[in-house]
């Protein structure tokens, strides 16, 4: 008896060990950081995929640090926050997770949720081209393409194109929506392939259809500005709306815009001002400085400085010229002729032509006449109509260079045919 009863607790306990080892087995098969992830994947609920990739991410998983990232960029499943997005793209890029690496390059070279660097952006682009993330290599043949961050490289751009095309376009014939959406940039901006606006069109209308936001905010700017279909300001609005409430933040600075300008809306200036809002306080620096411009169209100078200065900070071309113009005469800051260059001097640097005839006007101001001609010169050159005045006014004048009635009227014609009145008085239109 004492034998069997022994027996029986051997066996006993080789059960207990059994299913403890069992249990053990399970509970770290299925509670690995990987198993949350995929669970975080598949989950068609927001608040319980961000719980899943929160657990994951706990255990330094980078896969789930970065859809974490993606959901606090965009709102899912929490509120959103652009610098805690910033921060976990950072720490998976840093893992060397390489779609990771291409969303922080990205927020580099666009001054998102950070200043501008285009040496950080390249930096991040080549860590994740190297591991043949495909964006990577979109974005780092962008930069070789433009000479941001690197030397100006043509080769070297059509290189890194032709390699990520390809496997977009295989990805976008299995139904991508992001590779689709890429595609259609591409086409649109002729950028690793021959500029078309119908093809562009066609893959973001294919993307957007599946709600990939980015498209459907690239598909409202062809309808805003009628490029390639018919000026649709609606349609564009309907696009924009529908990318905003998936936490699109360009689409929320487009509805801005929108209401501000009445265009597809009525004119609604407290409606611009949320919209525009809810983008700047996600540090959208573009978003930023067009509140600023409206707060000083409702005569809050000391608004419109704050925004102005955050968008600056983050790098924002217009953002500086604003700040930079508000310093020159001394709008809701004390005048500073000498911070207004370094402000312009920065947003010039950076090819914005308003910044170069900022430029023009400050050593105008201080009397040195040929570097004020030398700037209208590169302002008017790339377009701007109150450059082109100016330097048609400096022909016409001799100021800062030999008179010359023929490049006066050149210019003269220049800004009025973009509608600049004083242009057309002075050539009697």
């Amino acid at each position: 008896m004492k034998t069997n009863s022994s027996s029986k607790k051997v066996i006993v306990a080789l059960i207990i060990i059994s299913v403890m080892i069992i249990g053990a087995f399970i509970f770290f098969r299925f509670n690995t950081p990987k198993r949350y992830n995929q669970l975080g994947v598949k989950a068609a609920d927001d608040n319980l995929a961000f719980k899943y990739f929160e657990k994951a991410a706990e255990q330094g998983y980078a896969p789930a640090i970065y859809n974490l990232a993606i959901y606090y960029k965009f709102g899912k499943g929490v509120p959103q926050n652009c610098e805690k997005a910033f921060e976990l793209f950072t720490k998976a890029a840093e893992q060397g997770y390489a779609p990771a690496c291409g969303y922080l390059g990205h927020f580099y070279l666009s001054g998102v949720c950070t200043p501008k660097d285009y040496e950080k952006a390249v930096e991040y682009f080549k860590k994740g081209a190297e591991k043949g993330d495909a964006i990577s290599q979109h974005n780092l043949g962008y930069c070789y393409e433009k000479g941001l961050g690197v030397s100006q490289d043509s080769k070297k751009a059509d290189e890194l194109y032709t390699k990520s095309t390809e496997y977009f376009i295989n990805a976008a014939n299995k139904g991508d929506d992001e590779a689709q959406y890429i595609l259609g940039l591409q086409y649109e901006f002729g950028e690793g392939s021959p500029q078309n606006y119908e093809k562009a069109i066609e893959y973001y209308t294919k993307a957007s259809e599946q709600g990939e936001s980015n498209a459907q905010v690239s598909l409202g700017n062809f309808y805003y500005f009628g490029k390639g279909v018919p000026q649709d300001f609606k349609k564009a609005v309907e696009l924009y709306s529908k990318a905003a409430s998936l936490g699109n933040l360009n689409a929320a600075f487009a509805l801005g815009d929108c209401y501000e300008k009445g265009n597809g809306v009525p004119q609604d200036y407290d409606k611009a001002k949320e919209w525009y809002t809810k983008a700047a306080e996600q540090e959208l620096s573009g978003a930023q400085t067009a509140l600023g411009n409206l707060y000083i169209k409702l005569n809050d100078d000391i608004k419109a400085i704050e925004w102005y200065t955050k968008a600056a900070y983050l790098g924002d071309s217009f953002g500086r010229y604003n700040l930079g113009a508000c310093y020159m005469v001394g709008k809701g800051v004390p005048q500073d002729p000498e911070k207004a260059k370094e402000l312009f001097t920065d947003a010039a640097n950076d090819g914005n032509d308003w910044a170069m005839f900022g430029l023009g006007v400050y050593y105008d101001a201080i009397g040195d006449d040929k570097t004020a001609v030398e700037w209208f010169t590169k302002s008017a050159e790339q377009g701007y109509d109150s450059a082109q005045f100016a330097l048609g006014l400096a022909y016409y004048y001799g100021k800062g260079i030999d008179p010359d009635q023929e490049q006066a009227t050149f210019w003269l014609k220049k800004a009025a045919e973009q509608g600049h009145a004083e242009a057309k008085e002075m050539l009697g239109l």
